[in-house]
């Protein structure tokens, strides 16, 4: 029974009414149905057993509309509002025909006219029950006018043996009905509390979970926004440890007539960074770019510098494809021999002595701008340093001599690899070669200047590619 109303239930729309209220009243007005079949029926015998025919003939038809009714809702849908007025409609021609045909305003029937105004308010609001109301009282009072000014006689078509026996049937089954209603409201009411007690209960249970998760996940924020503060606070520590053991930029700025760092970590600390040392006549710098960025790089800078000290230093080895030689050797031993990972760099030798230099480069190269203008790729190796992908390495030196007023500049691959511009591509090693040809004529801070300036421009809003590094250097 409650599949076949939640079916009919579901053949009904209403945009007037909140759900709840919906599923009550029309829950209420679908349960009638097999009332009022069930009642006019026991009418219909009734009136043919008391030879009131044409009352039986209409309880008969009203019986017949309350079962059609639902079934044409059962494959078709209708707004309820549409419904109910079709039925009160029918309910209301079936009254005034019982009541004009068995004694007008004295007749019993009158007494089922409350029905409707109970009807009105069940199924819909005190407004319409107010309506109806008048509705009643207007239609009673209308026949009792014109039964007192005799202006029509009411005839009664009830045999008068069985008037009397008609009149307690008609009072009897009036509230019989008229309580079998209000226990039906009362029923689906207190199912449509249960109902909406059953889903405020969920609701409660639900926000009661809500606020649960969100105080775990507040406390996990919390906790979260701590960790990365002390991430943070110890990435800082460790920058600062870092740029504590790396050379400074005022080393090159004190033995050369004009230099800059351009040191730009793509992270707060970054896998690329410069050595510089003069030993006897020999000024040499290094750059280097570390696999990635970020912690894993930061940590092979520290262990890469402190090898270049001892090779250096320690061993007195200045050449400068001998240092690459056994910086890849220890660095190799250092990681056992089964990590991919490793360095690019670039080393420059110059002799001020001799007016020449040496040049050596693992998977790096680098530039000479001549004092003219002219520009010059000083070309590396393409074995990385440390790296087990490539067997069998070899680096070469290359010599040359040099100018007063040429500029050498040595550089990451980050600046020229970083995505920008207005579509989003790749900076690219043309494009930095004609720029640091377009400024190699002005003073080192001036380069330093455009140089970050026209990276910030090509950047844009785009997230940085990779650690930045470029050192230039004027003799």
């Amino acid at each position: 029974m409650d599949f076949l109303i939640n079916k009919l239930q579901n053949q009904l729309t209403s945009n007037d009414l909140e759900k709840d209220i919906f599923d009550q009243r029309s829950e209420t007005f679908i349960r009638n149905f097999p009332l009022s079949v069930f009642f006019g029926l026991i009418f219909t015998l009734f009136l043919w057993y008391i030879e009131f025919y044409n009352g039986a003939i209409i309880a008969l038809i009203y019986s017949g509309i309350n079962i059609l009714f639902p079934l044409v809702l059962r494959f078709k849908k209708m707004t309820y509002s549409f419904a109910v007025y079709f039925i009160t409609i029918a309910t209301y021609l079936v009254y005034i025909y019982l009541l004009f045909y068995t004694g007008g305003p004295s007749s019993p029937y009158k007494t089922w006219l409350v029905t409707m105004i109970s009807s009105a308010l069940w199924y819909f609001d005190k407004k319409n029950a107010q309506v109806n109301a008048v509705l009643v009282i207007f239609l009673f009072s209308l026949m009792s006018f014109i039964a007192h000014q005799g202006l029509y006689v009411f005839p009664n078509h009830v045999p008068e043996t069985n008037q009397t026996l008609h009149e307690s049937f008609v009072y009897t089954t009036f509230i019989t009905f008229y309580l079998s209603f209000i226990f039906m409201y009362e029923g689906a009411l207190q199912k449509s509390t249960k109902t909406v007690k059953k889903q405020n209960e969920e609701i409660m249970t639900q926000n009661e979970e809500l606020n649960q998760q969100q105080e775990e996940m507040l406390a996990q924020n919390e906790h979260l926004t701590k960790t990365q503060e002390l991430i943070e606070s110890s990435l800082k520590y460790a920058r600062r440890i870092q740029k504590t053991m790396l050379p400074k930029e005022e080393l090159l700025a004190k033995d050369f007539k004009g230099s800059f760092v351009l040191n730009k970590p793509k992270h707060i600390v970054g896998g690329d960074f410069f050595w510089y040392a003069q030993k006897g006549d020999h000024k040499i710098t290094i750059i280097a770019d570390c696999t990635g960025h970020g912690v894993p790089a930061a940590l092979l800078t520290m262990l890469g510098h402190n090898m270049l000290d001892q090779i250096i230093h320690k061993e007195n080895i200045l050449t400068p494809s001998k240092i690459l030689l056994e910086l890849d050797l220890r660095l190799r031993d250092k990681l056992n021999y089964h990590i991919n990972d490793g360095m690019d760099m670039s080393i420059l030798s110059i002799n001020e002595k001799e007016q020449s230099f040496l040049f050596a480069g693992a998977k790096q190269n680098a530039i000479r701008i001549s004092a003219d203008g002219t520009l010059e790729n000083l070309i590396g190796d393409k074995s990385p340093i440390g790296s087990e992908q490539h067997k069998n390495k070899s680096f070469v030196d290359y010599p040359s001599n040099y100018n007063e007023g040429d500029t050498f500049y040595m550089f990451s691959d980050g600046f020229q690899d970083q995505f920008g511009g207005d579509d989003n591509s790749k900076y690219l090693r043309k494009r930095f070669r004609n720029l640091l040809s377009d400024i190699s004529s002005k003073d080192m801070p001036k380069q330093k200047e455009i140089l970050e300036s026209e990276f910030i421009t090509w950047k844009s809003n785009f997230p940085q590619t990779d650690d930045i590094l470029v050192v230039g250097i004027k003799q």
